[in-house]
């Protein structure tokens, strides 16, 4: 699976992009490299798109530490940061579902699952016209 992490800087908007079949372990892995990026910040909004995943790991031991270490890049202490995925698929739905379960019971994480990319961009407050258009501008 191929998972890409990007920052927006206009927007402070953390970008995800997976592809495939969704693994734990290469999700967390790539988590842990956007954390060693000299511009990381915890605390960030979050963009996962998840519009060309074909499957995702249902189960796995990581899945608990995947969280723990979300947690961590969510720490945030003058806002409640969002997570808005983006799900228009069945698989990317069901992706989405296992993702935001954790955050349900939570009040320091917004989460939101929308099917339309248009909503996705209206939420996030984003100008460009499409996600595609959005990660050109990310690095």
């Amino acid at each position: 699976m191929p998972v890409s992490i990007t920052l927006h800087t206009p927007k402070n908007l953390v970008c995800v992009r997976y592809s495939g079949f969704a693994e734990i372990a290469e999700s967390m892995g790539a988590f842990e490299e956007y954390m060693r990026r000299p511009d990381y910040r915890s605390g960030r909004d979050m963009l996962v798109d998840m519009s060309k995943v074909t499957s995702h790991e249902k189960a796995s031991p990581d899945l608990i530490r995947h969280h723990a270490l979300m947690t961590e890049i969510f720490d945030a202490f003058d806002h409640k940061p969002l997570i808005v995925f983006y799900a228009p698929t069945r698989v990317a739905q069901s992706m989405a579902l296992v993702s935001a379960r954790p955050w349900d019971q939570l009040d320091t994480i917004s989460t939101a699952i929308l099917e339309k990319e248009i909503d996705v961009l209206e939420l996030l407050g984003v100008t460009e016209p499409s996600i595609e258009r959005l990660l050109e501008k990310s690095s």
